[in-house]
């Protein structure tokens, strides 16, 4: 689950877009970190938020409120100070607090395996303390984060910090599983049972070691990835519905406003209209 960045890949996203500072990962940490983004919303949020599927990872770290999320809007909420998860099909609800600080970071499958020694799958649809992961290290990272003088310096200690995890990372993604996740997540590929016969393995194992790394069957993957593209597409000049139905491969607008709602609990109007709420309501982190 994430909150998101601009049109960033991420848990289910909370947009800390236009209130917040990006950093580019560093050479070291790219092939394991999408994204790192500072946020900064000073007052509360007035509305239950939806926190959107993505092709990323998510990590958090809240400075001065902790997050409050649940996987339904009825469910009791959790809190996190930090906070890691893994792919999901559907939204993440984020609670209004007093103020929302912190830093989130979009992580690959890559990532999941250097940073945290585990598949992505063992992250699928979860909600979990980052010392469930890291162990003390993660409080350790917390404190350093926190303490940092200005966005600048806790931009900095992130990047070092997951960088060093990283050079110590563990087992990779098996290269065959991590070129059918490239070719899902960029849409190279439209029907993803010619993966498996590109592979050379049987469909049925292809789709069982393919869920077994990531927690997504690849047709779930493919549904996300295209829901990414079109969030991306539907922020952009002069988008409308009918275009970016046909650009990122629905059927038609009716198709896309139906998956929509179904992965994120939204139309895409309404998204619009939440998403242009929350950032014209949120000044800079810096």
């Amino acid at each position: 689950m994430a909150p998101s960045a601009e049109h960033n890949r991420g848990v289910a996203n909370r947009r800390p877009a236009g209130a917040g500072l990006s950093r580019e990962p560093s050479a070291a940490l790219r092939p394991f970190v999408s994204s790192i983004v500072g946020y900064d919303v000073p007052g509360p949020v007035p509305r239950l938020h939806h926190g959107l599927p993505s092709t990323a990872l998510t990590v958090i770290i809240a400075f001065d409120e902790p997050l409050r999320v649940s996987w339904a809007p009825d469910l009791a909420h959790q809190r996190f100070m930090t906070m890691a998860s893994g792919f999901h099909t559907g939204p993440a609800y984020v609670y209004a607090a007093p103020r929302h600080s912190g830093i989130q970071l979009g992580l690959t499958p890559a990532g999941a395996r250097a940073l945290f020694g585990m598949p992505a799958a063992e992250l699928a649809g979860q909600l979990i303390e980052l010392t469930d992961v890291l162990g003390p290290t993660a409080d350790r990272l917390y404190h350093r984060v926190a303490g940092g003088a200005g966005w600048d310096a806790r931009l900095t200690a992130i990047d070092a910090e997951f960088s060093r995890l990283a050079i110590a990372g563990r087992v990779q993604v098996r290269r065959e599983l991590g070129w059918a996740w490239h070719r899902l997540v960029t849409g190279q590929v439209r029907r993803t049972i010619t993966l498996a016969d590109e592979i050379g393995w049987s469909r049925t194992h292809f789709a069982r070691q393919f869920a077994a790394e990531f927690g997504l069957r690849p047709k779930e993957t493919a549904r996300v990835a295209r829901f990414g593209r079109a969030r991306s597409a539907l922020v952009g000049p002069n988008a409308s519905l009918a275009d970016v139905a046909a650009d990122c491969g629905y059927a038609d607008q009716a198709h896309l406003t139906r998956e929509w709602h179904a992965l994120s609990g939204y139309t895409p109007t309404q998204w619009l209209a939440e998403e242009l709420s929350f950032v014209q309501d949120s000044p800079p982190a810096h």
